[in-house]
């Protein structure tokens, strides 16, 4: 799949390939740092509702506004 995904973005959009491995390692990196605070701060997480439930209803806020923002797109033409 990344392979995948790199010819695409490589010969569709035009990203050059060390600009694309530099994204790939720069998520990664990141993911290393991040994942680790966040399972930490979503365990101590207490509330009425269990613990991962507020992180797991806000996905829903965010969905939301990326369909609305589709749908407006749609009928002004491009956003860009």
């Amino acid at each position: 799949m990344i392979l995948f995904l790199m010819n695409l973005h490589v010969g569709l959009f035009g990203i050059m390939v060390g600009v694309r491995v530099a994204i790939l390692l720069t998520a990664r990196r990141r993911g290393t740092v991040v994942n680790p605070i966040v399972g930490m701060l979503a365990d101590r997480t207490k509330t009425r509702w269990r613990n991962w439930s507020p992180y797991n209803q806000s996905h829903r806020v965010v969905i939301h506004v990326a369909e609305t923002a589709k749908k407006m797109a749609a009928t002004c033409g491009k956003l860009v």
